[in-house]
């Protein structure tokens, strides 16, 4: 036998009288007991943890670099989700279920079977689920002025795991009186709007997506075709301007073209608590955040 055979024999031994320990155990761990005290569990884990599993257990890492073998195989204790970092393009909900679930399978089949805990980027509500409702951020929160509102909104984003929020246009649609004719145009040429009539239009324009630093903006200027579609409009028909954004946006330039303008921050999904406001339910009471 070589001395690199001799070194691996000790290392294999020790992993196999690891799990042969906890196979002999399995009938009784004090850590895993949820009638003994917090403090008993907690020294009882700590005792059984080798130098690996207590790293592996206080390392974080992206679902992207994440999988069941990777977790299992380094003892992975936290598994995140950025802006953005979701397990496919317009994932369903049982999608990221089975995912999460992938993951805790290789968790708890180590020795000391210790589940991974799921962290989410829910800043604006369960944002990274594709269809769920979508909050304004803490800052657009913040300048309501209003606390209750601010806890409901938690406790939302807690229990969502999908959402079927409405969107502006089929709120509009809801709100309107049936006999009411409602034109939807993505990308309206100034022909088109004079053409038709009109006696009011809905224009909304929205800052392109970006999260975590990527999509940023070098500038504040309301992106194309947002722009020209104001132009469009609000030169031939009495308008309302809608701005979804999260960041600030210059608009002054284009306030003497256009009959109202609403600052929406990100409603997102939640198209009809815009609409609502538009056709005067509610009214419009958020004062912006001033030094």
């Amino acid at each position: 036998m070589g001395v690199k055979n001799m070194k691996k024999v000790p290392v294999l031994l020790i992993m196999v009288m690891c799990c042969l320990s906890s196979m002999a155990e399995a009938e009784y761990f004090k850590y895993k007991d949820p009638k003994q005290p917090m403090g008993i569990r907690i020294k009882d884990l700590m005792k059984r943890m080798t130098l690996e599993e207590k790293i592996g257990q206080m390392t974080q890492i992206d679902h992207k670099v994440a999988s069941n073998k990777v977790i299992n195989k380094y003892l992975i204790g936290s598994v995140f989700s950025g802006g953005g970092s979701v397990p496919a393009k317009h994932a369903s909900p049982q999608t990221w279920v089975d995912m999460v679930n992938d993951y805790q399978k290789g968790a708890i089949s180590t020795c000391l079977g210790i589940p991974i805990i799921y962290g989410i980027d829910v800043v604006h509500g369960h944002n990274n689920v594709y269809k769920a409702t979508i909050f304004p951020h803490n800052v657009g929160l913040g300048v309501t002025r209003d606390p209750v509102l601010a806890k409901k909104i938690g406790a939302a984003t807690a229990l969502e795991v999908r959402a079927t929020g409405t969107t502006i246009l089929s709120a509009v649609k809801k709100m309107v009186d049936p006999k009411t004719k409602v034109v939807y145009n993505e990308n309206p040429s100034g022909e088109m709007v004079k053409s038709g009539k009109f006696d009011y239009a809905i224009v909304v324009v929205r800052e392109h997506p970006y999260a975590e630093s990527f999509g940023d903006s070098m500038n504040l200027t309301i992106a194309e075709p947002g722009l020209s579609t104001i132009q469009n409009v609000c030169g031939s028909v009495i308008c309302v301007v809608i701005v979804i954004s999260g960041r600030p946006v210059v608009v002054e330039l284009y306030v003497k073209n256009i009959d109202a303008l609403v600052a929406a921050w990100l409603p997102g999904t939640e198209g009809q608590g815009v609409v609502d406001a538009l056709f005067g339910d509610y009214a419009f009471t958020g004062k912006l955040a001033r030094t």
